[in-house]
């Protein structure tokens, strides 16, 4: 990491409202997850939350998807919320069972988010 970003990276193994929680209080926050898809293992997809809002549900606040915690978030503690939220998702085959291992091309497109998210932070700190 270059110096003088004053940056915090977390690993979290959280979803829903514990997510929501783990951003509070930040002015920007960048989410790097897995999205399992038929499609191309490796592919980068670039997402705003309101890319999400069609999976936006209040069933039980417990079991909120990211969206609707995020929505929730919003609506009940704005003033904590990251003003911007970025989210990477790329692309893995359908699992049952967690792993620590990325495959190579997992492995290359996390080298390509991490590249670029230095980049944009660098970026931003010079203006």
């Amino acid at each position: 990491m270059p110096q003088g970003l004053n940056v915090d990276i977390k690993e979290v193994s959280a979803s829903g409202i514990e997510l929501v929680e783990e951003i509070m209080g930040y002015d920007k926050a960048i989410i790097v997850d897995a999205v399992a898809t038929n499609g191309t293992v490796g592919a980068i997809r670039r997402l705003k939350p309101e890319q999400l809002k069609n999976t936006v549900h209040f069933t039980a606040p417990h079991f909120l998807n990211f969206a609707s915690a995020l929505e929730f978030g919003k609506n009940f503690a704005a003033a904590s919320m990251p003003k911007r939220v970025k989210i990477y998702g790329v692309g893995i085959r359908p699992r049952t069972e967690f792993s620590e291992y990325l495959s190579p091309k997992v492995g290359k497109a996390a080298e390509l988010i991490a590249e670029e998210i230095i980049e944009d932070l660098v970026k931003a700190k010079a203006r």
